[in-house]
């Protein structure tokens, strides 16, 4: 190896193009040297003669014996032009990928734009387009927010390559273009180490370089086989410990049990202690040298790190309010404001402001905002949106700094959860809450906004005055001077004396409706008409033809501008409206505030143009947001009153079949699908649709466990008229129920739909049916056990033979029958009766052993299909070397291959708890590992904390902490039982609200005292 020789400065380097021309570059300073190349600032001049930069990167391998000839040429030693050969023709494949990366969607801002790729002096070139901006190698960022945001791109864009079929396998701060002005936009370069994944090809036809530092250990000692997506997730965790620390990691610094000096990191702020727990966790799960215990997918190394972003941000919650707009000039309503403002110094807690719609309400209201906004600490105004809870669950509308609602969370959870920090923010504060546009009810969501310390003044057109709470009307101009006055303020001139009169035609004519009057005055002034003319045009054709000019109107506290034609139409009139603009209306008025892909908008409607949604569009009907057509809930209810046709109900249906596909394929338009059938459910017709039917039982099937509420309050409409319903869909949903009342403590509730649930697979006379009935049985069985499996109780005894009889009648008719998920389920619970003989006759060892591996074959034929019964598999396999052949080794490596399947298949984090924590610490505590037993347990009470408020994981919480004393109280333990004891009181204090309690026995508590 030798000191390599690059181009001199302003050399100029002559290539051929594809078409025989020649393309002339020049060659300017050396920027970098890597191990296969060098990397020089350059330009060209195009047709213009404009000088434009670029970067050229020629193949020059540092390992090679390579000279450079006077006139640029490369000289390769004899016995290493094939080695040569070999780089050269790595450098042509990283162009291509990188060039095919630049023109794929989702990839082209995140890859360099390579311009081409040329063959001179002996060797390889590519030109690249120069990009302002520096590596991370010489950036330098200003915060733990800047890192963070920075390593969140870098991983979204590798992401992004996994997604194309690709690793990257060269994350690191030279590789990674970050731009000055923000840190959420970056720039990968650099494709020599790419290799495609998840194809027929093997790695071990690629040589993998690798960069010190920034590699783990299977990219470092070329084991091909281990190399996956979790290789890049190791220089992810390796850059962001470059970026706090200075340095890449060290093998101290790697395993769970490395710690980290944050002390004498980059940034001197304090941060909460969240953020450094956080950072932990991430760096435990990145930095692991057996790439198994790392994050197995970017898409939980991100999860991870825009937690960590979240607790940077300022540590202390605050309500954000913003500015609010005044709403247009307020004439003559001096009196309303002064009453709101007198009502707000009395001691009552809500006040309505009602009145019909455009008459003033929002207008005096905000005028009152404006004048007295210095007076309170929080003045909080929203926009209603469907119910109170989705109002306040409107981040954007309700923002406290800090809060935001997590993907397995339901709104009704954290309309909870932020119900309750606005309670707590504005204790000992003077604040006000306005919600404008209500059309709701006064439901307990609503009344829920009465607890919190602020004063609530809502703006409605509903007639209010029978609510018992304080109400202020809003009428319409009364006073000739004020009617004058608006209208002269919005016409922008003073009244002739001979006008007034016909200004009192105008008020007659719209009724005095402010809003009507407003534009009506502004219409003649943009239109340049006078008052005479304006009577004639509204008496002979209505404001629609009144004028073709736009006028400015405030409406909500928005400026629109449009025609006076337009906005009639649109606020206040449907029946001007096409048949086509109604049926497009009507249908769109199914979806929630999300809306439709405008496509699917389009195919649903079987529209032949979007001439009619882009019209609706622009009357401000409807709303564009991403590619989807919205409808702003006010709207949406109002064209729910609108009678459903036979045409209308024909798209619907279509609709909730093509929801319906979606749900049974992928899980997916779960939220969408609510909203249709609850719209389309005050349809009797509809409602008795097979269709509807159907997509209801797919919609709660497929609810998580966190849903359990709308899942049992809407079960009914299918349980309730199940010879209407797919029969194997009733009897899956009986079974999900039964689980979801369990869970609940519920067993009386349980017991009449597990009666219901007997005679209707006896009815059926269905084999998969009856299979389903008593494994359903089967659990309930096992839940009243609570595993007591050597208890000597006679009750106990019973039960446990009833668990194995009703085992063998699931084994026996799901083996005869001939459905499609039949074998699974049979292999399923063959497996559960050896685990229920592991627990209660262990002894039986042989025979166990023997109904365990004849599951095996079943298993091993459909590997995908069958991830849960793998899980099952090796957990049984779990228990039965905890308890007929104790061996901790095999314990152990049982319980990672099903946590390995677990990852994999993505379950939800209850099913985590329930299936694999709970069951491991269970095998721990038989093995006497007690310490290994309560670790366990502590893990699963993190994934349960990390959801706040939400009742599954609330009632979870408890459970494992009762497990917990108990294993320290049978230890002997005092101060472990004191600590749960502790524990239990201050969860059971947090979960009155909820009604919930554990209850520690008397006997139990006095020994720990």
């Amino acid at each position: 190896m030798r000191e390599r020789k690059s181009l001199k400065p302003n050399t100029d380097i002559r290539f051929t193009n594809h078409a025989g021309g020649e393309v002339l570059y020049v060659v300017g300073e050396v920027i970098g040297m890597g191990g296969s190349c060098v990397v020089y600032d350059g330009y060209y001049r195009n047709n213009a003669g404009t000088r434009n930069t670029v970067r050229i990167k020629e193949c020059y391998p540092y390992k090679l014996h390579i000279d450079r000839e006077e006139n640029g040429s490369l000289i390769v030693a004899e016995h290493e032009k094939a080695k040569f050969e070999e780089y050269k023709e790595r450098i042509r494949k990283a162009f291509d990928l990188a060039n095919a990366f630049h023109q794929t969607s989702g990839l082209t801002n995140l890859t360099s734009n390579v311009f081409d790729r040329y063959e001179a002096n002996n060797t390889v070139y590519i030109v690249s387009s120069y990009t302002e901006g520096a590596t991370l190698a010489e950036a330098e960022l200003e915060t733990l927010s800047d890192a963070v945001r920075t390593v969140i791109s870098v991983s979204k864009s590798v992401g992004k390559l996994h997604d194309n079929g690709y690793l990257y396998l060269d994350v690191k701060p030279e590789n990674v273009l970050i731009y000055q002005e923000t840190p959420d936009i970056i720039q990968l370069f650099d494709f020599d180490s790419v290799v495609p994944m998840d194809t027929d090809e093997t790695l071990s036809e690629y040589r993998i370089s690798y960069s010190m530092g920034f590699a783990p250990i299977e990219q470092k000692t070329g084991r091909m086989a281990q190399i996956g997506r979790h290789t890049d997730v190791y220089s992810i965790g390796a850059l962001l410990f470059y970026l706090l620390f200075g340095r890449a990691p060290k093998a101290t610094d790697c395993g769970f049990d490395a710690s980290y000096d944050y002390d004498n990191w980059k940034w001197n702020r304090l941060y909460q202690q969240k953020v450094y727990k956080e950072l932990t966790v991430f760096f435990h799960h990145t930095l692991q040298a057996y790439y198994r215990d790392r994050y197995q997918t970017v898409t939980e190394a991100v999860a991870q790190l825009e937690m960590i972003a979240k607790y940077a941000a300022l540590p202390v919650p605050f309500i954000c309010t913003g500015y609010v707009s005044n709403g247009g000039t307020v004439i003559g309503r001096e009196k309303e404001c002064r009453e709101i403002e007198e009502w707000c110094s009395g001691n009552s807690k809500l006040l309505f402001v009602t009145g019909m719609g455009g008459i003033g309400k929002s207008t005096i209201v905000r005028k009152f905002v404006n004048d007295n906004k210095e007076n309170f600490d929080y003045l909080i105004y929203l926009q209603y949106r469907n119910s109170i809870a989705e109002s306040i669950t409107d981040d954007v509308q309700f923002c406290i700094n800090g809060y935001e609602k997590k993907e397995e969370e339901t709104s009704r959870e954290y309309f909870c959860r932020k119900i309750k920090a606005a309670k707590e923010l504005t204790a000992d504060t003077d604040s006000v809450l306005i919600v404008d546009n209500f059309s709701g009810a006064i439901d307990d969501d609503f009344l829920e906004l009465l607890k919190v310390n602020w004063k609530v003044i809502v703006v409605t057109r509903l007639d209010m005055s029978e609510t018992g709470y304080d109400c202020q009307k809003i009428e319409a101009f009364r006073k000739k001077e004020e009617q004058y006055q608006l209208f002269e303020d919005n016409m922008g001139r003073k009244l002739a004396p001979e006008e007034y009169r016909k200004v009192d035609r105008i008020v007659e004519l719209v009724a005095g409706h402010t809003l009507a009057l407003v534009l009506v005055a502004r219409q003649i002034a943009k239109s340049f008409i006078d008052v005479d003319t304006a009577i004639s045009l509204v008496e002979t054709n209505g404001f629609a033809g009144m004028a073709p000019e736009k006028v400015k109107y405030m409406q909500d506290g928005k400026e629109y501008y449009d025609r006076i034609s337009a906005i009639i139409k649109a606020v206040y009139d449907v029946s001007v409206l096409s048949e086509e603009k109604k049926k497009c209306l009507k249908i769109l008025s199914l979806f929630d505030v999300n809306g439709i892909e405008v496509k699917e908008a389009k195919n649903l409607l079987k529209a032949k143009t979007l001439d009619d949604i882009n019209e609706l569009v622009d009357l401000g009907w409807l709303a564009l947001s991403e590619n989807r057509v919205c409808m702003h809930p006010l709207i949406q209810e109002t064209l729910q009153q609108m009678p459903w046709t036979d045409e209308y109900r024909k798209i619907a249906v279509d609709e909730m079949q093509l929801l319906f596909q979606e749900i049974t394929l992928n899980g997916k338009q779960l939220n969408t699908s609510k909203s249709v059938l609850l719209h389309c459910g005050k349809d009797s017709l509809l409602g008795n649709e097979n269709v509807y039917k159907d997509l209801l039982a797919a919609t709660l099937i497929n609810s998580p466990k966190d849903q359990e509420e709308y899942v049992i309050c809407n079960c009914e409409k299918l349980l309730g008229d199940e010879d209407c319903t797919n029969p194997y869909t009733i009897i899956e949903l009986y079974n999900y129920v039964v689980y979801l009342l369990c869970q609940k403590s519920d067993y009386e509730e349980a017991v009449r739909y597990l009666d219901r649930a007997k005679a209707f697979a006896q009815r059926q006379k269905d084999n998969y049916i009856l299979g389903l009935y008593y494994d359903m049985l089967m659990d309930f069985y096992e839940e009243l056990r609570n595993g007591a499996y050597y208890s000597e109780d006679e009750n106990d005894k019973a039960l446990l033979d009833k668990m194995l009889i009703t085992t063998d009648k699931a084994i026996h008719h799901m083996g005869k029958s001939k459905h499609e998920r039949a074998k699974m389920l049979y292999a399923k619970y063959v497996l559960g009766k050896a685990a229920l003989m592991i627990r209660s006759m262990p002894e039986k060892g042989r025979r166990i052993k023997s109904l365990i591996l004849g599951t095996k074959k079943i298993i091993a034929q459909n590997m995908l299909e069958y991830a849960e019964v793998r899980s099952v598999y090796y957990m049984v396999w779990a228990w039965y070397y905890t308890l007929c052949e104790p061996e901790m080794e095999a314990v152990l490596l049982n319980l990672r291959e099903a946590a390995a399947v677990n990852e994999a298949r993505n379950i939800p984090e209850l099913d985590k708890v329930d299936y694999f924590y709970i069951p491991a610490a269970n095998m721990m505590c038989e093995l006497g590992e007690i310490e290994y037993t309560l670790d366990l347990l502590d893990e699963a009470y993190e994934i349960c904390d990390m959801h706040m408020d939400e009742i599954p994981y609330i009632r979870k919480k408890l459970d494992l902490l009762e497990y917990q004393l108990q294993v320290c109280y049978e230890e002997g333990d005092v101060e472990g039982s004191r600590k749960f004891r502790n524990k239990i009181d201050e969860v059971n204090s947090e979960a009155k609200e909820y009604g919930i309690c554990k209850v520690i026995p008397d006997d139990m508590r006095s020994k720990i005292e």
